[in-house]
């Protein structure tokens, strides 16, 4: 986020900012993601091996 909305990173790395709209889309995506992963880890953990400690 720094490198999109800090002007001084903005010139080193050419970005513009994000408009609100597509930052929540963006938000929307990776929580998605995220929660995909959390419920395939929840559904298939019989066949998996208990991590050491």
């Amino acid at each position: 986020l720094a490198g999109i909305y800090l002007p001084p990173l903005q010139t080193l790395l050419g970005t513009q900012p994000l408009a609100i709209t597509d930052l929540l889309i963006v938000t929307a995506v990776a929580g998605l993601g995220y929660a995909a992963i959390r419920l395939d880890r929840r559904l298939h953990t019989a066949g998996r091996p208990s991590p050491t400690p």
